[in-house]
């Protein structure tokens, strides 16, 4: 099982073998050093996924990661529901209204489908 901290630790560092089998550890490129460089649009998802998983606001109601109360993932716990996906397509919106001046609309997340209860 893959815990919170090994993510962080992979989200700076690439730890490879030389030809030696020498193990040796580099700073990774920046995705948003590289998105700058390229002039895109960049949406940092692990910053996002941080939010989710303290619980994020959204038009009233609070989204989290926690199992079916949370309404961001669906039932198998992996894919967001309708309304997590609309959360996730709101930041690339914001992301290319700031990087390209764009008006493109968020949506209202709350308007699609969720997990529904009986």
């Amino acid at each position: 099982m893959i815990k919170f901290n090994d993510i962080v630790k992979f989200k700076s560092y690439i730890i490879f073998k030389n030809e030696k089998k020498e193990v040796i550890i580099e700073d990774m490129p920046s995705f948003k050093t590289k998105a700058d460089e390229n002039n895109l649009a960049y949406v940092d998802m692990y910053a996002f996924f941080k939010k989710i998983n303290n619980g994020f606001p959204h038009n009233g109601v609070t989204y989290s990661s926690e199992f079916l109360k949370g309404q961001f993932f669906s039932l198998d716990g992996i894919t967001p529901t309708g309304r997590g996906s609309a959360l996730i397509a709101n930041e690339f919106i914001k992301a290319i209204n700031e990087k390209y001046q764009t008006r493109i609309p968020q949506t209202d997340a709350n308007s699609f489908p969720g997990i529904l209860f009986p």
